[in-house]
């Protein structure tokens, strides 16, 4: 019996010690899991540093984006601005063209029409601004000459714009405006001279009781009608720089003009009418207070 017991025990203590023998098996799990779990971890932190970097990316677009195209607070704005001038035949050009269409052995004609132009605005106002502008715009420089009979005979002719316009803007959506503008504009360097082989020819008054010089000088104001569309980009809150397009469109009455009446076929002064679309591409830089 006694050794019964003894075996008993001994097969005990062997099946203890084997079964602490067989523990250390479950230690690849726990390493799995640790790998595992730092594989999250890193997964995570990874998703994490995305997301702030995106975010990030995300206010710094949306931060220019405002910069960009806001209309701030600021209320008071002086823009100036340059830009090249088209200018479309006008009823003044139109009649110079006729009247020498006909005359004729040799005809060259340097006309310009348009040139440079500038000005300031000033504004006030949120999305919708009212101000002033000021501008100079180039007209025409003619100088038509013609050859006829052994004389030559050449009319030269300028005139330019400085518009005053009641003006305002409204911003459509940020950064893209409509503007129009309604005022006067001064008459400027307006001559117009008729030469004859270098010496000025002389032009009857209306009615023919006398003659003048065929050499005169404008001066007045014209009506005119502007509108534009713009878009200004911001710099910061206090600078902007922009682009725009203005169309205008300038009404006068000159006189004296030389003119030859289909009545008379004579030359002779007279009214003559000026109507004209100038196109005025523009660079403009606003100062924002």
């Amino acid at each position: 019996m006694r050794k019964l017991m003894t075996v008993l025990a001994v097969l005990a203590l062997a099946g203890a010690v084997s079964a602490q023998k067989k523990k250390p098996a479950a230690k690849p799990a726990a390493k799995i899991d640790d790998a595992k779990a730092n594989a999250e971890a890193k997964a995570k932190g990874a998703q994490d540093a995305a997301k702030a970097k995106a975010d990030a990316a995300q206010a710094d677009l949306a931060a220019k984006a405002a910069a960009a195209t806001a209309v701030d607070e600021s209320k008071f704005s002086i823009s100036v601005w340059g830009g090249y001038n088209i200018t479309g035949k006008s009823d003044y050009v139109k009649a110079v063209e006729v009247a020498y269409a006909g005359q004729a052995a040799t005809q060259s004609n340097d006309s310009k029409l348009g040139g440079i132009a500038g000005g300031a605005d000033f504004f006030y106002g949120g999305n919708f601004q009212i101000g002033a502008s000021v501008g100079y715009l180039k007209g025409h420089d003619i100088k038509r000459t013609v050859t006829n009979s052994g004389n030559t005979y050449v009319l030269t002719s300028t005139m330019d714009y400085a518009p005053i316009l009641l003006s305002a803007r409204y911003f459509v959506i940020p950064g893209l405006y409509v503007g129009a503008g309604v005022g006067v504009a001064s008459v400027l360097n307006g001559v117009e001279n008729f030469k004859k082989d270098g010496v000025v020819e002389t032009i009857n008054l209306p009615g023919g009781a006398s003659a003048v010089d065929w050499n005169f000088k404008y001066s007045g104001t014209a009506i005119v009608l502007q509108g534009r569309l713009g878009y200004d980009y911001a710099i910061s809150s206090s600078l902007s720089i922009g682009i725009f397009g203005a169309f205008t469109y300038v009404t006068a009455e000159l006189d004296p003009v030389g003119k030859v009446p289909a009545s008379t076929g004579n030359a002779e002064t007279g009214k003559g009418t000026h109507n004209s679309l100038l196109i005025t591409p523009a660079l403009a830089v606003t100062f924002k207070f």
